[in-house]
């Protein structure tokens, strides 16, 4: 499915092929996302940052499939802590609109409400269609101005062909158990073992989300011990998240690969 339009005239636009911003160069924002953290996009660029925006709005069929995806892409390059930051800008809703949607749809980029300035951030670059995905460039050039269709793969080929580069997402994760728990080996073939040193957890859940967001394995450990070892025999080859999850808090996230 293509894009869901504000009015149904607006299917002119993507059959005449025309890219989904008009701009080619960047205007500048500054706004708090639903968590109360400020945003400043010159200031991003400034820092010699890539800044990906992602366009949507809530009820978008085509943004609840496409959201998870970006959301493995920002995993994949380090969770705004490496040479790209991405950005959610919602169109019209709530904030508790979209404090919803990301819960529902597993999101941990920063994302911007209609309430809170997403609507004027959107007319301001011609939004008309959702999801519209960009980059911008640190020279402030819009590079791509439409990433469609939208896939994390293709989102990983498009950033890595401006040289940008994958890191160890950090964000939202307790450096302690980072430092105090191992997953190996990677790539794996029909198991994965966990190693637990120094813990102190009680029953941690794994879980594993492929790259479109969907849940494929989960466990509750109950008698945790130093090595725990997973079964992941079943899992397709490919590229997924493992999380470590205990009390609602995210302790570990990590890309994993599985090759049989």
């Amino acid at each position: 499915m293509r894009k869901i339009y504000l009015f149904i005239i607006l299917f002119i636009t993507v059959f005449n092929g025309k890219a989904q911003t008009p701009l080619t160069i960047a205007v500048d924002f500054t706004t708090s996302d639903v968590n109360g953290n400020v945003h400043n996009l010159f200031n991003y660029l400034d820092n010699n940052k890539y800044v990906l925006l992602d366009f949507f709005f809530t009820r978008c069929s085509a943004c609840q499939t496409s959201s998870p995806q970006c959301n493995a892409s920002y995993i994949y390059f380090g969770c705004n802590q490496g040479d790209v930051i991405f950005l959610g800008i919602d169109y019209y809703d709530s904030r508790q609109d979209v404090i919803n949607f990301i819960n529902q749809y597993g999101l941990d980029y920063p994302c911007i409400s209609g309430d809170d300035g997403g609507r004027q951030i959107c007319e301001m670059y011609g939004i008309d269609a959702f999801p519209t995905y960009i980059l911008i460039a640190p020279n402030k050039n819009i590079v791509e101005r439409d990433i469609w269709p939208f896939s994390t793969n293709i989102c990983n080929s498009i950033l890595q062909s401006y040289g940008l580069q994958t890191m160890s997402c950090q964000e939202n994760i307790n450096d302690f158990y980072d430092e105090n728990i191992s997953i190996y080996p990677i790539p794996a073939k029909d198991e994965i073992l966990l190693g637990f040193y120094n813990y102190y957890l009680n029953e941690p859940i794994i879980f594993i989300y492929d790259l479109t967001g969907k849940m494929i394995y989960t466990e509750i450990i109950t008698n945790l011990s130093n090595t725990h070892k997973m079964d992941i025999s079943a899992i397709d080859n490919g590229t997924y998240i493992l999380l470590i999850v205990e009390n609602n808090e995210v302790l570990l996230r990590k890309l994993i690969s599985v090759s049989h």
